[in-house]
C-alpha cells in the first residue's frame, strides 16, 4: 500500500500489505488465549488479521479486546484502527512501554523507518533512555525501527514469538551489530524471510520477516529467500524444508546464513587452517 505524500513518508508510515500480516499473524498466534501486541498498529492492519485469527482458534468475540492492544501516536491512523475487535491506545509506544509492565504471548508488526535525527525528541530520548537501561548503546545513526524491535523482544512472555517486518540492513549495518548479537543469544529459533523484488513501491527499502520464537525444540536460524510476497501462498508450512544453521551469538553479518550448512562449514574450515594466510596480513 502506497504512503500518503510527505506525511507519511516523514513519520516512517508505510502500510503492511495484508499477504505479509497475515503470514507473520498466522505463523506467530497459536492459542486461543495468546495475548497479541502491535507497537505500531497504524490503521491496524495487524490488529485485523490477529482478531481474524484467535477467532478462527476458537477465541470468544467479547475476550478480543482484552488480548490483543494496539499502540499508535497517530490520531487520524488510531481511528481507523478503532473499527476492530481490539483494544487501541492513542500514545507513542515507548511511553507506554515505560508506563507497563505487561507481557505478551506474540507481539506484531512493521515499526516505523526514520532515521534518529527526524524523530520526535522527546520520544527518541525516552527510546534512547530505555535501551541503555537494557544495556544497548544507541547512539545518532541508529534507525527507529531497532528500538520498536528490541524493546518489543522486552515485552515478550517466557514462550514468547515475535513477527515483524524489518529493513533488510539488520544482516549488516554496524549500528545493528549490537542487535545481532542480542537476537542470536534471545531467541532459541530465528526465521529471516528475504524478497527479490521490492515489497514497498514508493521506497528502494529492503525489507525481511523477522519471526523469533524464545522458546523451540527446533534451535538455530533459517533464512529463506523468495520472490515476492505472492509467494507467501504458501503458508507457514513451507518454513518446514528450509534448512537450519548455527547461530553464532556474535555480531557479525547475516549474510553468512544465505550460504548451506556445507559452505558455512568449508568456511570455518578454511578460517581454522593454518596453512593459509589472510590477505590483509599480507600488507
Amino acid at each position: 500500500m502506497k504512503p500518503i505524500d510527505g506525511y507519511d513518508k516523514l513519520r516512517g508510515g508505510y502500510y503492511t500489505p495484508k499477504k505479509i500480516a497475515k503470514y507473520i499473524t498466522e505463523w506467530a498466534v497459536r492459542s486461543s488465549t495468546d495475548t497479541v501486541l502491535e507497537p505500531s498498529c497504524g490503521d491496524g492492519c495487524f490488529l485485523d488479521v490477529a482478531c481474524a485469527r484467535l477467532s478462527e482458534l476458537g477465541c470468544p468475540a467479547e475476550s478480543l479486546p482484552s488480548q490483543i492492544l494496539g499502540i499508535e501516536l497517530d490520531s487520524s491512523e488510531v481511528r481507523k484502527a478503532a473499527q476492530y475487535q481490539a483494544t487501541v491506545i492513542n500514545k507513542d509506544y515507548f511511553t507506554y512501554y515505560r508506563e507497563h509492565d505487561a507481557c505478551y504471548d506474540v507481539i506484531v508488526g512493521n515499526p516505523p523507518f526514520i532515521r534518529s535525527q527526524s524523530f520526535n525528541e522527546e520520544f527518541r530520548q525516552i527510546a534512547f533512555e530505555l535501551m541503555r537501561k537494557h544495556g544497548f548503546h544507541p547512539n545518532r545513526l541508529t534507525n527507529i525501527w531497532l528500538p520498536f524491535l528490541l524493546l518489543s523482544c522486552k515485552k515478550l512472555a517466557d514462550n514468547g514469538r515475535i513477527g515483524m517486518v524489518i529493513p533488510a540492513e539488520l544482516f549488516q549495518v554496524d549500528y545493528a551489530a549490537e542487535a545481532r548479537s542480542f537476537l542470536s543469544e534471545f531467541f532459541d529459533s530465528l526465521i529471516l524471510i528475504t524478497f527479490k523484488q521490492l515489497v514497498f513501491d514508493d521506497i528502494q527499502q529492503e525489507v525481511i520477516l523477522l519471526l523469533g520464537e524464545k522458546s523451540s525444540k527446533q534451535k538455530g536460524i533459517r533464512v529463506i529467500e523468495l520472490d515476492s510476497i505472492d509467494d507467501l501462498a504458501q503458508g507457514v508450512a513451507g518454513l518446514e524444508h528450509a534448512e537450519v544453521k548455527t547461530l553464532d551469538h556474535n555480531s557479525e553479518k547475516w549474510v553468512k546464513y544465505y550460504l548451506s550448512n556445507e559452505e558455512l562449514h568449508l568456511l570455518k574450515k578454511l578460517a581454522n587452517d593454518q596453512r593459509l594466510t589472510p590477505t590483509t596480513a599480507l600488507f
